[in-house]
């Protein structure tokens, strides 16, 4: 079935990645924002009614959340990668 997603970012990028899950249902549902900006964050995860945090161990600890699309800035890539994979978790990127 469809994946419980979460979007590490809350920028431009992310709300692309945002309206993609949207657009298909069959790939997965946005379950969780992570982004250091709080407020945007929360815009972004209230717009797809999934929840919004600050703090990248509590999404990446979510056991419901299976998968996570990467939409940070370019020299953040590897930290986001690697925490996501070392939890166990399915990495979407663009830009390795």
């Amino acid at each position: 079935g469809p994946l419980d997603v979460a979007i590490l970012g809350s920028g431009r990028m992310a709300e692309v990645h945002a309206a993609a899950l949207a657009a298909n249902p069959r790939f997965g549902r946005l379950a969780a924002v992570h982004g250091r900006n709080a407020a945007a964050a929360r815009k972004l995860a209230k717009a797809h009614r999934a929840s919004a945090s600050t703090s990248l161990a509590e999404v990446l600890s979510d056991p419901r959340i299976r998968a996570v699309v990467v939409a940070t800035p370019t020299a953040t890539h590897r930290e986001f990668v690697v925490a996501a994979l070392d939890a166990g978790k399915h990495v979407l990127i663009e830009k390795p």
